[in-house]
């Protein structure tokens, strides 16, 4: 049974998941935007900080990553 967390890099810890640099500093990247927008109170913040071309970028990661996780449970 996997932890209750929403920390992308633990997860991919337990799961013995082997990642390179790019991958786990996206993970982090992307834990702590999830974390951040869990309180209402820092969303406004995180929203002055993203504009469309990085939300798009990390959209694109995240499909990729989805494919790559995908490839790996068939």
């Amino acid at each position: 049974m996997p932890p209750r967390t929403h920390d992308l890099l633990r997860l991919a810890g337990v799961s013995h998941l082997e990642l390179t640099e790019e991958r786990e500093f996206f993970l982090r990247k992307l834990t702590n935007y999830y974390i951040a927008t869990r309180y209402p109170e820092e969303v406004d913040e995180i929203a002055a900080r993203v504009d469309g071309e990085l939300a798009q970028r990390y959209l694109a990661l995240t499909r990729e990553a989805i494919i790559w996780l995908d490839s790996l449970v068939k």
